[in-house]
């Protein structure tokens, strides 16, 4: 029977899908479930949070992969790092491949598709569409088949994802706003910054004055 385990540093201080990322006395990564007690045996060098069944973790011979809930090996692939995000999302992961590029993985440890990226600024799958800075280091919007989801592209994403069907960025002339899944202007008005993802239909931007407020989906002051 397992026991508690009565020391180690916590690497995530949340529990995700019942398991948080630790590191223990011999300073190997690991889980633990919601009793504080280890999930399975096997540790690593490096651990990430579980998502859809699948963690992010490092190997003894230094490479990336992926296991299961039982701390088993998810596939046979493994890579050279891990981009900025690393988990499993809509069923696709970002990840370096050997020849030193950027894409993507289903949760066989096949290549998604055959689009790859040089920049590691790749990001999680949302509402169907993926953040990516494309070669020419602009950044814009692929699909879940790796096409490009519209010509648009900026000079920046301010957030990570679409989230209620808008995305933040920094348009050429310096100025923030929200686009939709379309790649279009949301709304015309612009402002300092975008703080936040639209949730229950507002987000929090900053205006010209440097006050902070929220404004609606039509980018109207609300409060």
């Amino acid at each position: 029977m397992r026991k508690p385990v009565k020391k180690f540093k916590v690497k995530r201080l949340s529990f995700y899908e019942g398991f948080a990322c630790v590191q223990f006395d011999d300073k190997q990564f690991g889980y633990v479930n919601t009793k504080g007690m280890k999930a399975f045996d096997t540790t690593f060098n490096y651990c990430e949070e579980f998502n859809e069944g699948l963690a992010c973790v490092q190997f003894d011979d230094g490479r990336y992969g992926y296991i299961n809930s039982k701390g088993e090996k998810a596939f046979d692939a493994t890579f050279l790092t891990k981009p900025i995000c690393s988990g499993f999302y809509e069923g696709l992961a970002c990840v370096q491949f050997d020849d030193s590029r950027y894409g993507y993985i289903n949760a066989k440890g096949e290549k998604a598709f055959e689009t790859t990226f040089t920049n590691r600024a790749i990001l999680n799958f949302n509402e169907g569409l993926a953040i990516v800075q494309f070669d020419d280091g602009r950044s814009g919007c692929i699909n879940s088949k790796g096409e490009k989801a519209f010509e648009a592209t900026f000079e920046r994403f301010c957030g990570f994802k679409f989230n209620c069907g808008f995305a933040r960025v920094q348009f050429d002339n310096g100025r923030c706003g929200y686009i939709n899944a379309k790649g279009e202007k949301a709304f015309e008005t612009t402002f300092k910054d975008c703080y936040d993802d639209f949730a229950g239909g507002l987000a929090l931007v900053m205006f010209d004055d440097e006050h902070l407020g929220y404004i609606n989906n039509k980018g109207e002051s609300v409060a």
